[in-house]
């Protein structure tokens, strides 16, 4: 395990934030912050930042991000990060740097300090050939900035929401030529320019794709889109963003689903080209890039109500860069989120290609996946580990119970923390703390670990109790 290392010039240090210092942490943003960053930060999303900067130092990971200490005062100011990962430039040689400090502190030199520590820290800890600073040609105070660490202007980029970005470049190794953008942001040779004129609108039309808790996100998206419009062409119809980006409640463990409506079924050919594209994608490194699942659907398909949970449509998994035939997304569920909740990336609106799902079908649908679940968990009490026995799929199956009994309550399909939060008030008390526990039990699943672990033998009969609560209480209300 690696430790964050303590910096310091004796006027500025630099460590590792704590939820501790959240509250303060959120503070010091303000409105200029929230002008050149995007998107106003809330207390869960800084303490969620501060916990995924302490799990990337301690997994070696690529962001390395620190608090900023005024050294005389004892008070945290502000931050300074430097992802080794971020899209745009090259993974492992490109070091981008980024920084806020509090209204009352800028202009005395503390950012270009911390930068200064960081630089240090990169060019003797890590492998990284250069650091960057990019910003938006308005931001005249990061210009200054980079210039008074000794960055040197090395042109422009496009950013993820659009527009063009200053790039400033130092070298961290002895280089025999200057730095120069195509060192450390190369041009994607994959795009004309007619595609960048496209990813430039897409992104700026879709502000609803949050930037936290990964700023790369937005990025990854209109690689996603554009690569599935370069692959696909007049086969195209929309693609949309579904799951928990669309219901509500994204946060660092959630994966990004999305689903594709095309107007005929893929050629095996197509789904080839695909599946390189995704694997692309996946190469960017970040986690947005590497957890990607979605399905691909006609839009005949989508109108077939006979062949939901039936027939297989073309299916990614999460992580997986290997299309398969599945019905995993082949479902009601699915669609009404698509309908209700999809975020439109390109295309018509989702709701003019389906029409609204019945409310009869859904809870059919619930009810069914309800009693599969119980037989499934039964079914692994006492083995190796499988999905069910595991710390994941005990979490996952107590949360994914409360929110198909709120589906049911409700006759609509929200978030697991908003299934979470109903169960909490509306079930018997006596299961409140154990669903708490559940939700708990989920922080960290993006890691894998808890997959391969089995779950307390305690823990999964104290569940098992709980499915069997669910689904009795669902009996008794068809009574």
């Amino acid at each position: 395990m690696m430790t964050a290392p303590e910096l310091t010039d004796g006027v500025v240090v630099l460590r590792l934030m704590t939820l501790a210092d959240a509250d303060a942490h959120l503070a010091n943003e303000d409105d200029v912050t929230v002008r050149f960053f995007g998107g106003r930060s809330t207390i869960e999303t800084s303490r969620a930042a501060i916990e995924e900067a302490r799990l990337s130092w301690e997994s070696g990971g690529t962001w390395l991000n620190l608090g900023i200490w005024e050294a005389a005062t004892g008070e945290l100011v502000g931050y300074v990060d430097a992802n080794l990962a971020c899209p745009g430039y090259r993974p492992g040689v490109a070091a981008n740097i980024t920084y806020n400090v509090r209204p009352a502190v800028r202009g005395r030199g503390y950012v270009p300090r911390a930068v200064g520590l960081m630089l240090r820290h990169l060019s003797e800890q890590t492998s990284a050939k250069a650091a960057v600073i990019q910003f938006n040609p308005e931001n005249h105070a990061s210009a200054r900035v980079a210039q008074k660490s000794g960055f040197r202007n090395l042109g422009e980029r496009l950013h993820e929401d659009g527009t063009k970005m200053v790039v400033y470049g130092l070298p961290l190794r002895p280089c025999p030529n200057e730095l120069s953008l195509s060192d450390v942001c190369p041009q994607d040779q994959s795009q004309t320019n007619h595609q960048m004129d496209d990813i430039m609108s897409l992104s700026a039309q879709n502000n609803v794709v949050p930037r936290l808790p990964y700023p790369e996100l937005p990025e990854v998206i209109d690689r996603l889109v554009a690569g599935i419009k370069e692959e696909l062409g007049g086969n195209l119809v929309g693609v949309y963003l579904v799951g928990s980006l669309a219901t509500g409640d994204f946060d660092l463990d959630s994966d990004i689903d999305f689903m594709v409506v095309t107007k005929d079924e893929l050629t095996e050919v197509t789904v080839q080209a695909l599946q390189a594209m995704h694997a692309r994608i996946q190469g960017l490194g970040c986690y947005p890039a590497q957890h990607l699942e979605g399905s691909y659907i006609s839009r005949d398909q989508l109108n077939q109500s006979e062949g939901i949970g039936i027939q297989p449509i073309w299916y990614l998994d999460n992580g997986s860069t290997i299309f398969e035939r599945s019905t995993h997304d082949n479902q009601w569920h699915v669609r009404w989120i698509l309908r209700e909740r999809g975020i439109t990336l390109l295309g018509p609106e989702p709701g003019s290609l389906l029409p609204p799902i019945p409310v009869e079908a859904l809870l059919a649908e619930v009810k069914a996946t309800m009693r599969l679940i119980a037989d499934l968990f039964v079914a692994e009490l006492g083995q190796p580990i499988g999905f069910w026995n595991s710390r994941f799929g005990q979490s996952f199956a107590v949360l994914t119970y409360c929110r198909m009994l709120h589906t049911l309550a409700t006759g609509t399909v929200r978030s697991k923390l908003a299934g979470v939060k109903w169960a909490r008030q509306t079930l018997d008390p006596e299961w409140a703390g154990f669903i708490q526990q559940a939700w708990e039990e989920r922080e960290g699943v993006r890691h894998c670990v808890k997959r391969w672990q089995l779950a307390d033998t305690g823990v999964l009969g104290k569940t098992l109790e709980f499915i069997r609560y669910a689904v009795l209480k669902t009996e008794k209300s068809n009574a």
